[in-house]
């Protein structure tokens, strides 16, 4: 830093290695610029961008939750215990940062809450089949 007249002047050589950073396999850098998103880096590697940008940490990497069993009744009223695994990844590194507040907690949120849709029924329980005959029945019910 020189000071000339009083003022401090930063010279570019101190601000231009700001800009270098590393971007590890499995992971990305969201670049932020005074407030306004810029872009994503998800190519592994030695980068470089603005030196005044915020460069924000996501993983890419699968993650897995596993959530407590918690006791259910079918649609026949009968007492069943349910727990899920839940298997995720960050697939937009700019989402999962501006959308929600954190993202871990916000998949653990969502996969805590029993809704209706993860209610299991009695005949998805009894019938054994593979996920590729059960995806073509969902297709056919007028229901959805």
């Amino acid at each position: 830093m020189v000071i000339l007249g009083g003022d401090p002047v930063v010279h570019p050589p101190m601000i231009l290695p700001a800009g270098f950073f590393v971007v590890q396999p499995n992971e990305a850098r969201v670049l932020v610029l005074f407030g306004k998103y810029i872009g994503s880096v998800r190519d592994s590697g030695f980068c470089y961008a603005n030196p005044f940008a915020i460069k924000r940490h996501v993983s890419l990497r699968i993650r897995n939750f596993n959530s407590e069993k918690i006791k259910v009744n079918d649609l026949h009223g009968n007492p069943i215990e349910i727990a899920a695994v839940v298997v995720w990844r960050v697939v937009d590194s700019a989402r999962a940062l501006f959308d929600v507040d954190h993202y871990e907690n916000f998949i653990a949120s969502k996969a805590r809450r029993p809704s209706g849709r993860w209610l299991p029924s009695t005949r998805m329980m009894q019938r054994t089949k593979t996920f590729r005959r059960c995806a073509a029945d969902r297709r056919k019910s007028p229901s959805g």
